[in-house]
């Protein structure tokens, strides 16, 4: 006979070791943290460059005193992003420890660095917890093609946030994979033009993009301009929160169709 009121409890430490042992909220962190462990820069980082360009140059037409830097890595392209802008309060989010530690160890005035982890849904509370009560813009600089489709999700919300805050958003993206693309360096995953806006679609988002290196560049690095989609946006109206859809694709599935090009 069940006992009317009685209710199991999983102690938190025990749940705790759960989510680490099956690693859902932990997708690639070890990857990260041993990349900027190494301080792997060299040709690794450089193919962020053009990406972290763009996005400063973009700073130009933004004019809100709050700056998000999702995806901040070592902070190189956040105090960036700050020296354009003085005086803006400058935010780096990222979820690898050995990166945000790398990031502190160069303080620089009006910028603060702190974790998030965009595969947990208190990530989306991350105003809060700043202290952020108006208007945001938000950068991220190779970050979408560098995440779990899942995980993609809550960046997606993220922009949608700023965006109806009263800020603007801007990210970047490779179009074509590495050579040598493996399902376990994120660092070669890549997104096509159309996937972008199909998601983007999926959070009444309209996406407008700009190349940014010669066509002949081995991955394409792609600049994204993102707005808030309207009854005026070509291809229909404003899709409702209400129906939002989430992504279907399988990152490992991306990888299966990657075959070929990869080999």
């Amino acid at each position: 006979t069940p006992i009317p009121g009685f209710q199991l409890v999983t102690p938190l430490e025990t749940r705790r070791r759960f989510d680490n042992w099956f690693g859902g909220y932990n997708f690639q962190r070890e990857f990260w943290d041993d990349w900027f462990d190494a301080d792997q820069r060299g040709d690794d980082a450089t193919q962020w460059e053009p990406g972290r360009g763009w996005l400063v140059n973009q700073l130009s037409g933004m004019s809100v005193d709050t700056l998000v830097d999702l995806g901040s890595g070592n902070g190189d392209g956040t105090r960036a992003a700050a020296l354009r802008r003085p005086g803006v309060r400058t935010i780096g989010l990222d979820y690898s420890d050995v990166a945000l530690e790398r990031a502190r160890a160069i303080p620089q005035a009006d910028v603060s660095f702190a974790h998030l982890n965009l595969a947990r849904l208190q990530s989306l509370s991350f105003a809060r917890t700043h202290g952020i009560d108006g208007p945001f813009d938000v950068i991220a600089n190779h970050l979408f093609d560098q995440l779990g489709h899942r995980t993609r999700a809550q960046a997606w919300r993220v922009l949608r946030m700023a965006l109806r805050s009263g800020g603007q958003a801007r990210f970047t993206f490779h179009a074509e994979p590495a050579p040598n693309v493996s399902v376990d360096d994120p660092t070669g995953w890549h997104l096509t033009e159309a996937q972008v806006e199909a998601e983007a679609r999926a959070y009444g988002l309209d996406v407008s993009f700009e190349t940014l290196a010669p066509a002949t560049a081995l991955r394409r690095p792609i600049g994204a301009v993102v707005r808030l989609r309207t009854s005026s946006s070509p291809g229909g109206d404003h899709i409702s929160p209400s129906k939002e859809h989430i992504m279907t694709h399988d990152t490992n599935g991306l990888f299966r169709r990657l075959g070929s090009r990869a080999r």
